[in-house]
């Protein structure tokens, strides 16, 4: 019926227009004539490749699928061959090649999001949506990085994907599951890494098809062991009377990772690294040279694990190096002549520099000279006459900065610890509503050379070292807030960082550091589970849990 009204109307067509038969040719390749009205033409817009109706698509796909060739059916429906072929494979219309290539083009450095679709069906249509109207260019800009940042990256990635659960999905995957050992030879065995290491190791690269296939069947755990396991106590000591060599490797579920490992010229290469959840791991091992580098690890449980060994001479080597984040880096190494060097130098960071070597003459060099930021500068040095030349130089906020070390002569060295005989050696300063501040060391003569000159306020100040003929050379000065801030520096944050403060239920927590939030940090960073890490908080039952090191460990 179709083809019988197409031959009508080219007939009516051909006898009206006799002369404008080869320009028809050109007019029907863009238009369909609907319909000839005497002279009067109407002409319709071609919308859709295929000038058939859904009904004869539907038929030809039929006759298509039924077994018919594609040329045949083209011919006998007169459906385009690409719109048959389309419907037959049941594609829809989409980007090609060309359309792919012109977005790539265009968004070479942004990504083509589009947003509109014009229509699903024609080349037309489709070749319009990768126009700029239709396409929002996102921008995806690529990270630019040098030669330097390749192996960090790397050594990040390679972490992350070398795990045990990969590589049970590795030999899943490629048949090799469940795994039985009794499948490999000892040479597959032998070639087989214990561990995971940082740096891959140069590895065997035998074909499995040279190695021989019948061979006794041996597992893992009967292969001899290549490392001699010796326990510390068999180990050869090169220290002297070190009690702390401490520490030794923690397992993958301890905080403390610990430790490091000194080198020759260094005495103190300090120390291991801190994982996430542990504020203080703190460690290092002890040298040859070196009594006590310092020192030990707390635990979970435990407030005042507390550390470092003591010397022969020195009752309390103590302490340790402390790290970039705390303010309290303090340490360093006695020598022969020289009870108390104390102490080591602190980093940019830090406000309190401090530090310094006495030499063979001068008794108490100490302390250093402290960086821009802090206004303590403190030290000087005593001569042989002058039991107190000290204290040095108090900065705007802090009346009282006091340190140093005394000498042979002098009874308060400071800070101190307590012996086996001594109740309260040293000391630390009471709050205003402790009536004992202070105080220091008695001599055998004096049952009481300290404290030292009292405020309006507050019964006991503290403190000071008080010389022979003077019962209270020194002492500090209280700030506004604080009745007895003495003696330490204060940094920029924290205005009491030592030697402490005593807080509500303890009359001597001291000494430490203390945060924004925590009144009594001491010394140390406290973790999320537990209050009180380093180096030690006194308890409820225990008044003077610190400072330094009890005999916990006679010598």
């Amino acid at each position: 019926m179709k083809r019988q009204c197409d031959s009508n109307r080219k007939n009516h067509f051909d006898i009206a227009y006799p002369e404008k038969r080869e320009r028809l040719k050109e007019v029907k390749k863009r238009f369909d004539v609907c319909s000839i009205r005497g002279r009067g033409r109407k002409y319709k817009r071609k919308t859709t490749m295929a000038s058939c109706s859904d009904r004869q698509l539907r038929d030809a796909i039929a006759a298509a699928k039924g077994g018919r060739s594609m040329k045949g059916t083209v011919k006998d429906y007169g459906i385009p061959k690409r719109t048959l072929t389309r419907h037959c494979q049941g594609k829809s219309g989409g980007f090609n090649a060309f359309n792919n290539w012109n977005c790539d083009e265009t968004g070479f450095s942004t990504v083509a999001r589009v947003c509109k679709v014009v229509s699903t069906k024609g080349a037309q249509q489709v070749r319009k949506v990768s126009s700029a109207g239709h396409v929002t260019a996102v921008s995806k800009p690529s990270a630019a990085i040098t030669h330097h940042d390749v192996m960090p990256i790397f050594r990040q990635a390679y972490v992350n994907s070398a795990t045990m659960q990969a590589s049970v999905n590795g030999f899943a995957v490629s048949g090799l599951w469940p795994l039985n050992e009794d499948k490999f030879n000892d040479e597959l065995n032998a070639l087989e890494p214990a561990h995971l290491s940082s740096q891959p190791s140069e590895t065997n690269t035998t074909p499995l098809s040279s190695l021989p296939s019948k061979t006794k069947t041996t597992s893992l755990s009967s292969l001899p062991s290549e490392t001699k396991t010796t326990s510390l106590s068999s180990l050869p000591s090169e220290t002297k009377n070190d009690v702390a060599i401490q520490p030794a490797v923690r397992d993958e579920h301890d905080a403390a990772i610990q430790p490091a490992v000194r080198d020759e010229h260094d005495v103190a290469i300090q120390p291991a690294v801190r994982d996430n959840n542990d504020a203080a791991i703190q460690p290092a091992v002890r040298d040859e040279h070196d009594v006590a580098i310092q020192p030990a690890v707390r635990d979970n449980n435990d407030a005042a694990i507390q550390p470092a060994v003591r010397d022969e001479h020195d009752v309390a080597i103590q302490p340790a190096v402390r790290d970039n984040n705390d303010a309290a880096i303090q340490p360093a190494v006695r020598d022969e002549h020289d009870v108390a060097i104390q102490p080591a130098v602190r980093d940019e960071h830090d406000a309190a520099i401090q530090p310094a070597v006495r030499d063979e003459h001068d008794v108490a060099i100490q302390p250093a000279v402290r960086d821009n930021n802090d206004a303590a500068i403190q030290p000087a040095v005593r001569d042989e006459h002058d039991v107190a030349i000290q204290p040095a130089v108090r900065d705007n906020n802090d009346a009282a900065i006091q340190p140093a070390v005394r000498d042979e002569h002098d009874v308060a060295i400071q800070p101190a610890v307590r012996d086996e005989h001594d109740a309260a050696i040293q000391p630390a300063v009471r709050d205003k509503n402790d009536a004992a501040i202070q105080p220091a060391v008695r001599d055998e003569n004096d049952a009481a050379i300290q404290p030292a000159v009292r405020d309006e306020n507050d019964a006991a100040i503290q403190p000071a070292v008080r010389d022979e003929n003077d019962a209270a050379i020194q002492p500090a000065v209280r700030d506004k807030n604080d009745a007895a801030i003495q003696p330490a520096v204060r940094d920029k944050n924290d205005a009491a960082i030592q030697p402490a403060v005593r807080d509500e239920h303890d009359a001597a927590i001291q000494p430490a550091v203390r945060d924004k939030n925590d009144a009594a940090i001491q010394p140390a960073v406290r973790d999320k589970n537990d209050a009180a890490i380093q180096p030690a908080v006194r308890d409820k039952n225990d008044a003077a849990i610190q400072p330094a090191v009890r005999y916990a460990v006679s010598q």
